[in-house]
This record gives C-alpha cells, structure tokens and sequence, in this order.
C-alpha cells in the first residue's frame, strides 16, 4: 500500500541497489509513511537527485501533506518552497529568520539577503490557470 502511494509499487521485490536516487528516496518515504508517524521531518530530501526525481519526491512530499501528515523539511532551492505551497521559514544570515506563506517569503529582497545575490522570482500561469512561480538567479 505504501509502495503505491510513491509509485514505486513495480519496486516491490526489487534489491534497492539498483534503484536510482530518486527511487530510493521515494522507498525511504514508503517506509516513513508505513510507522503512521505524526510528524514526518526531512534533511534535504531532494539533495543529488536529478530535476525529474526532485519533482516527483516534492510532488510525494505535498501529497503527504494532503493527505494529513505533518512535514518539515529543509532545502536550499527556494523553488521547493512554491512547489509544497505550504508555510516557510528562510534563514537570512546567522540570526533573522523570516516566517511566512512561500509567497510572502520567498521575494527577492529575502532571497538577496539569505544568499547574496540578484534573484528574480518569475510568475506565469500554468495551461489550467495555477499561477506558478520559480526563481532564476540574474548572472552576471
């Protein structure tokens, strides 16, 4: 059942080994979500993993959510933040911490101050209307 949740049902009998990163990632989450836990807590778990796999680990993080679960997590892409459409805190600097909803937090004013740099945080409407929204560093 929770192999089926993530996916990765076809996986079943497979040695992980073989499986790629976002695979395994996605196993590790079928085992988290098989204790019932109340409360799910993640280091990066997007980290090394390629854009496809990121967004399938995110789009099983947000179906947790949905589904009753609370997540914390913690990433470095600001991206993240828009795609699990929840609450945010963003470190800026050693002591300030801003608080919010993804919208209110990730701008690029917070975005300079936590990284250094220019950041344009781009909006667009998705082909069935969701506004969606993405940073793009400015390079120099």
């Amino acid at each position: 059942e929770t192999l089926k949740a993530v996916g990765m049902e076809k996986y079943a009998k497979h040695s992980t080994a073989k499986l790629s990163g976002g695979q395994k990632q996605r196993i590790a989450i079928a085992g988290i979500v098989a204790m019932r836990p109340s409360l799910i807590v993640m280091d990066e778990p997007t980290a090394n993993l390629d854009y496809g796999n990121m967004v399938r680990v995110v789009n099983k993080i947000r179906s947790l959510s949905n589904r009753g679960f609370a997540v914390i997590l913690t990433t470095h892409s600001p991206d993240q933040a828009f795609m699990c459409e929840s609450t945010v805190a963003l470190l800026k600097g050693k002591k300030e911490m801003v608080f919010g909803t993804a919208a209110d937090v990730i701008t690029e004013q917070n975005l300079y101050d936590a990284y250094g740099i220019d950041i344009k945080v781009i909006e667009y409407y998705d082909p069935v209307g969701r506004l969606v929204r993405m940073c793009t560093p400015v390079l120099e």
